[in-house]
């Protein structure tokens, strides 16, 4: 403002001193111009004593400044903002804001109109002046007053552009202005930015505002960036700067700034806690760092997380709104997962965009992004601790690395190596497991086996888990030589590293010294017996019985041969090795003697069917698990055995008793058996039930009646019969629960030859299903209400309650309790009973008025009753009720 005065009083300058030879014979040919438009006076510029005088109020007037006339004292004051002049008429003094002037003329009213010099306005404005001699055109440009007092608020709450306000003053003459441009600029910037650095922003980055005349304030919308191109969001510290862009052809420019403002919302997510950080890796860069952290509790108003590793030279200038200012290449998001979090980072640069690197000393935050939407800001947490990344390449060595010998082929397939994977091992791209000659141990180093020809070590691949590996037939040691018996070994594993390790090895430890020898020699079988158990007239007349060898650890399988007795004598352990698999039966090793009956396809071991009439000799052979035929073991030969045609039945075997039901008869108990090999011979079978106390043989069993045996006919298949309900056993009584059972088979010969009895099965005793009954159940006459609040009930709980859920007490019009049964207890709605639960003791149960009995009728006087107490059954231990009556009757008075 107070240019825009100096301006006013620079054109009145003009007419003075400022144009000294200025003369006019017509003073109206000069014309008077302020910022090009020309000023219409009615009393033209005159001179006086060589100065030229212009009207003062048209002059000021055309400049904005406001002009008062005191008619008393002829005293003139003009004022234009901060600017205020004094003029009296006919003095030659003048007061510019509080400081005395002298005028080369005084001020003087000609036709009705003050003038005053020109030497006097261009002392007190500092306006420009021209003089056009050639037009006798005087041209005044004002001053610029740029626009000013730029503010900027926080007003809503979008956590956007939407929430900045930005105010600010136009300038007082908007002709030379273009435009406006509203920048919003991180306050961590502000310092540097300055007028070459406004002009160059993008116009995407800014928002313009056309000038209208007025002051300035308006709200920035959603889209809004800050002159990086970022949105504006909320935490962040922002400067806003207004642009005053000039127009013309020597345009002027004027930028100015508000004082910082920090969006910020009515709520904020929590900051996380317990922010750690490890150095896992070897990249060399910020992957190599893992952070973890205790999750918010409440995670519905966050949107994610950010780790953001700062300098720890550096955290004294980091805040919030520095973390809301890092770019999304220097941080790393990690989403919720509703569980505290440990994750890997994935930025390898820093908050600024450094590469993070080895040996500098780092802290890490953890920046909680709340949802804007729903009115939440963001918190950033303590930093955590320090933590100087380096290079520790030996964090991926292997380590209790161990050799063994786990067979007897004489090569590589011998020895297996284990070892513990690494803590690291996701920076490990596989292992090496390198066999050394022990005596060049102590030269392999790291350097060595780096250089191992591939054909000379075993790769092994990463599993998450430690390694058990058995090595190939064709391993080679690191000189190329074949792993063999006999030598002495040590084993190398060597961590291959990938890119997570710098791509730099390591190598584990040694293993213990290993040399590979037999040690996989199984004994021989013994006890070898063979027997003659049915008629088929081949390979499945013959059973195979044998002991087992103590130490079947070395063992693989046992091997039944047959041999006839002609061919016995020169059978040897390389003649038992050479038989095919398809003339010997192999039997699994079970940890128990064997038994094994023989198949119609069996052949002798020189390939022949087995058949009747022959004599043979059977050999057991032990097959080494090691691997090497020469360590398997040949029992002795069996006594001669010729297969011939039987005329006795035969015994099933594998007999065996079940408990299936909870029906508390016979039909709970199920048997099953192996069936006969030869069933020509067999008419039926007959399941014999004994008490376990009771000595039991065949003469027996053919001397039970037919009403005391289950028969079942043959079916050519091993048997499944469940018995009947009405099953007893061979005394004649009912099959019935808590009583100890053992079950026999008998093989009915249907030729004049003898029946068999199997062996029993093991004992077997039938679970109750009855819930036990209660006991000295009694029933008294208490008072005179006439209803069931007279009568009180008391029972002796059972000795056992395990399979009990609660009692029930029903009380019976004794006209109906002889026909009362379980059955009828059963059907009893809950209605019409008075439930009692367990206590553990005894009961004395008083009812109440509304008691009815079974029948739904309240209690009442003069009506006989009997008192039932019904045992519900849990449903697991038991399945049936139990039901017990009173002893005596009852009538209430």
């Amino acid at each position: 403002m107070k240019k825009n005065i100096i301006t006013s009083l620079l054109l009145i300058l003009l007419f003075s001193s400022g144009f000294p030879n200025l003369a006019f014979a017509n003073s109206s040919t000069i014309k008077v111009f302020v910022n090009g438009v020309e000023i219409q006076t009615d009393q033209p510029p005159i001179v006086r004593n060589g100065r030229t005088l212009v009207p003062l109020r048209a002059i000021f007037e055309s400049l904005n400044a406001k002009v008062v006339y005191e008619e008393g004292t002829r005293k003139i004051t003009a004022t234009r903002g901060d600017t205020r002049i004094i003029l009296y008429i006919g003095f030659n003094q003048a007061i510019v804001n509080n400081k005395q002037v002298t005028l080369d003329v005084p001020s003087q009213v000609i036709n009705g109109r003050t003038l005053v010099p020109v030497r006097f306005v261009s002392e007190a404005l500092g306006d420009r002046v021209f003089y056009d001699a050639a037009k006798r055109e005087v041209r005044v440009t004002r001053a610029q007053s740029p626009m000013s007092g730029v503010a900027a608020r926080d007003v809503e709450n979008f956590g956007d552009g939407r929430d900045l306000e930005v105010s600010f003053k136009r300038a007082e003459n908007e002709a030379p202005v273009s435009e406006y441009r509203v920048m919003v600029v991180k306050t961590s910037q502000a310092t540097n930015f300055n007028l070459n650095t406004a002009l160059s922003i993008s116009p995407s980055n800014y928002t313009v505002i056309t000038k209208s005349g007025q002051d300035i304030r308006q709200v920035l919308t959603s889209s809004t960036r800050d002159t990086d191109g970022a949105f504006v969001e909320n935490d962040i510290n922002y400067t806003v700067f207004v642009l005053q862009v000039g127009n013309g052809a020597s345009p002027q420019h004027h930028l100015a700034k508000s004082t910082p403002v920090t969006l910020t919302l009515p709520n904020r997510v929590a900051a996380v806690t317990n922010v750690t950080v490890r150095d896992v890796y070897d990249y060399g860069d910020g992957r190599d760092l893992e952070v973890s952290f205790n999750r918010l509790a409440d995670e519905n108003h966050l949107l994610y997380y950010r780790a953001i590793v700062v300098p720890n030279s550096e955290i004294s200038q980091f805040d919030l709104s520095a973390a809301k200012e890092v770019t999304s290449g220097n941080y790393t998001t990690i989403f919720k997962t509703g569980a505290n979090l440990v994750q890997n980072l994935t930025s390898t640069r820093d908050y600024k965009g450094r590469v993070i690197q080895n040996g500098t000393t780092y802290r890490v935050y953890i920046l909680a992004i709340g949802n804007a939407s729903t009115g939440f800001g963001s918190s950033l947490s303590a930093p955590s601790a320090q933590i100087t990344p380096a290079s520790r390449p030996n964090d991926i060595r292997a380590t209790n690395v161990v050799a063994r010998d786990i067979s007897d082929h004489g090569d590589g397939r011998d020895l297996e190596v284990t070892f513990k994977i690494p803590s690291q091992e996701i920076r490990v791209a596989n292992y090496r497991v390198m066999v050394v000659p022990a005596n060049e141990v102590n030269s392999f180093t790291l350097q060595k086996a780096n250089s191992v020809s591939s054909s000379n070590y075993t790769t092994v691949s990463k599993t998450g888990q430690d390694r058990t590996v058995t090595l190939a037939s064709t391993t080679r040691d690191v000189n190329g030589n074949l792993v063999r018996s006999n030598l002495n070994y040590r084993l190398f594993v060597l961590s291959v590293g990938g890119p997570a390790n710098g791509f730099t090895n390591s190598l584990s430890s040694p293993s213990q010294t290993i040399s590979l020898t037999d040690n996989f020699r199984p004994a021989s079988a013994t006890s070898i017996r063979a027997y003659d158990i049915s008629d088929h007239g081949d390979g499945r007349d013959l059973q195979v019985t044998f002991n087992r060898i103590t130490d079947e650890s070395v063992l693989s399988e046992y091997r039944i041969m047959i041999v006839k007795s002609a061919q016995a004598g020169g059978f040897s352990l390389t003649d038992a090795n050479n038989v095919p698999p398809s003339n010997y039966t192999v039997v699994p090793k079970t940890g128990a003697n064997l038994s094994r009956t023989l198949t119609a396809s069996t052949r002798d071991a020189f390939g022949a069917l087995i058949r009747e009439g022959v004599e043979y000799r059977v050999y057991v052979l032990s097959v080494s698990n090691g691997g090497n035929s020469k360590n398997n073991s040949l029992s002795g030969a069996s006594a001669a055995i010729t297969l011939r045609v039987n005329s006795s039945a035969q015994a099933v075997i594998s007999v065996t008793a079940h408990d299936i039901a909870n029906a508390a008869d016979g039909s709970d108990l199920e048997v099953r058996f192996v069936r006969v090999g030869n069933e020509a011979s067999i008419a039926e079978y007959r399941i014999m039930v004994v008490k376990s106390h009771q000595a039991f043989n065949l003469a027996q069993a053919n001397a039970v009646t037919a009403g005391n045996y289950t028969p079942v006919a043959k079916t050519g298949s091993n048997i499944v019969h469940r018995l009947s309900p009405t099953a007893r056993d061979v005394q004649g009584d009912l099959i019935k629960p808590d009583i100890e059972y053992k079950v026999y088979v008998m093989s009915v010969s249907n030729a004049a030859s003898s029946n068999a009895l199997s062996n029993p099965s093991l004992n077997i005793t039938l679970s109750n299903p009855f819930a036990g009954s209660v006991s000295n159940i009694t029933a008294s006459d208490i008072a005179n209400n006439g209803n069931g609040r007279d009568m009180r009930i008391g029972f002796t709980k059972p000795t056992n309650e395990a399979s009990i859920a609660y009692y029930a007490i029903l009380v019976v019009p004794e006209a109906e309790a002889s026909t009362f049964t379980l059955a009828a207890a059963n059907l009893v709605p809950k209605e019409y009973f008075t439930r009692v639960n367990k206590t553990g003791g005894n009961h004395v149960v008083t009812l109440d008025a509304a008691t009815t009995d079974v029948r739904g009728n309240l209690i009442t006087s003069n009506i006989t009753y009997r008192v039932f107490v019904l045992s519900i059954a849990d449903g697991i231990n038991a399945t049936i009720n139990g039901l017990a009556s009173s002893l005596g009757t009852i009538t209430l008075d």
